[in-house]
């Protein structure tokens, strides 16, 4: 794939299908593709579509176990879990509005990938460290949630039921500091 944003969308695509990314040099040539096929364990090969001649000519490409997918922007943005409705696909009703399919982006693609990737990193650098880092996503900066969090927090002060670090608990805050 060409350096491109769009390459961002393939690599957390395969990120989330827990597949391996190998990236090959976009200029390549058949020849290159050729070597750079047989230095590695590829099962499949994503391309842009936009290379299917230099694919095709490939000798190694065509006996990949996987086979090949040629792709284009939209249909990588779907496989990634953008609803259709933003990405100007029309016919599709799974969401009423825009705010809804954007908020279920964040909700069930962006925000699982960031808290994994996340993870994943926390977990490096406290054993690169020997101490524990813990790295998470500031889901308050997100503007397609600030809504469902105001309800949160709305519905959480008008609880009397419970006392005050039982609702900083609900809101992802730990206890106060005992005051002399």
């Amino acid at each position: 794939l060409p350096n491109c944003g769009e390459l961002l969308v393939y690599y957390l695509a395969c990120f989330k299908a827990g597949l391996v990314m190998t990236p090959l040099n976009y200029r390549y040539t058949p020849a290159n593709i050729d070597y750079a096929l047989g230095f590695s364990d590829v099962q499949m090969l994503f391309f842009h579509a936009e290379r299917q001649a230099d694919i095709s000519a490939s000798q190694l490409a065509k006996h990949l176990p996987k086979g090949l997918i040629s792709l284009g922007v939209v249909e990588g943005a779907l496989a990634m879990g953008v609803p259709p409705m933003l990405l100007g696909i029309p016919g599709d009703n799974t969401y009423s509005n825009y705010r809804e399919a954007n908020k279920s982006l964040w909700r069930e693609t962006i925000i699982p990938l960031v808290q994994r990737m996340t993870g994943e990193l926390s977990n490096w650098l406290s054993q690169h460290f020997g101490e524990t880092v813990d790295i998470r996503i500031d889901l308050d900066a997100v503007p397609a949630l600030s809504e469902d969090r105001e309800r949160l927090w709305r519905r959480v002060e008008s609880a009397s039921f419970l006392t005050d670090d039982e609702k900083r608990e609900m809101l992802g805050f730990g206890p106060r500091e005992a005051r002399a």
